[in-house]
């Protein structure tokens, strides 16, 4: 199945479309779906029926190997975000602050991306280890206290502990180790996010275009690091493409509420939709089926 082919197969399921109707529904006068009460929600729903259906699947079949393999992962989350800061002050006009927070928010990882990732895998009927799973529930702590280093580091601002921070934006985030997939939820989870980028989509008219570049290719340079993290520790085709999709997304939920506690002069204008309204729609629409295709390539011989 070549690229193409999987593009419009994504392009054309439900979860994808309802997105898409989302962002098209955004232009409407109605504000029903932009209550924060939606989102909880769908949320707490989709975190219950998808933990129903395969939250134990990291007792029975964490693999051997999956210890170092998530250590890997979780140095990767740690240096993601010094990566992301040096290219954004060496390459982009943007002030400290708001690159510390795009930073931390793209060394993190994204729920929802991870969550369709899973559902296109299983249209595809290919499996992949739990250790993928067990990475989502964690990669967001390095990464956000990578970003408190940098801050600490850097801004002239005085930074709240590193312990509040944590506690206030990951600690209520945790069931999310039992995440393995739902579509319904999913579907109405991503109609809930299109309508959302939908209602920004006026944040993203300051981006420069160095800014909005950032975010297509920094999930890009991720990907790359994820697949060949993959090829060295001869993870299976499934492993590798969700292996490389935490290693793309980009945080929008826990990342960016931590920024907000650790760097509060930072522009949530800029860092938020950022991850939002470009990092995810690439991911989720090209990025999945590109991950895989590039999976298939690096590791079918493994």
């Amino acid at each position: 199945m070549n690229i193409l082919t999987l593009l419009i197969s994504n392009l054309a399921s439900i979860p994808i479309l309802s997105f898409g109707i989302g962002i098209l529904l955004s232009n409407s006068k109605s504000t029903f779906f932009y209550h924060e009460k939606i989102k909880t929600f769908l949320t707490i729903s989709l975190l219950f029926f998808i933990g129903l259906k395969g939250g134990s699947s990291l007792i029975d079949h964490f693999p051997p190997s999956g210890f170092f393999t998530l250590f890997l992962l979780l140095a990767w989350g740690f240096t993601q975000p010094l990566l992301s800061y040096g290219i954004l002050r060496r390459f982009i006009k943007i002030d400290t602050n708001t690159a510390i927070a795009i930073s931390a928010c793209f060394g993190s990882v994204s729920v929802m991306t991870y969550i369709a990732g899973g559902d296109f895998l299983e249209k595809l009927g290919i499996q992949y280890d739990s250790v993928a799973t067990t990475a989502l529930a964690l990669m967001e702590i390095p990464a956000i206290i990578s970003g408190v280093f940098i801050a600490k580091k850097v801004s002239e601002d005085k930074i709240i502990s590193l312990k509040k921070i944590i506690f206030d934006s990951i600690l209520n985030d945790f069931p999310k180790i039992i995440l393995i997939g739902f579509k319904p939820f999913l579907s109405l989870f991503l109609f809930y996010m299109g309508w959302t980028i939908g209602k920004k989509k006026k944040d993203l008219g300051q981006f420069s275009w160095s800014l909005m570049l950032f975010g297509f290719y920094m999930p890009l340079l991720g990907a790359l690091f994820g697949i060949l993290l993959s090829f060295f520790l001869k993870l299976d085709i499934g492993t590798g493409t969700m292996v490389a999709i935490l290693s793309a997304s980009a945080s929008y939920i826990a990342a960016p509420a931590a920024m907000k506690i650790a760097v509060p002069q930072a522009n949530d204008t800029i860092y938020l939709p950022l991850s939002l309204g470009i990092a995810f729609p690439f991911n989720v629409v090209i990025g999945i089926p590109l991950y895989y295709q590039l999976s298939v390539l690096m590791l079918k011989n493994h």
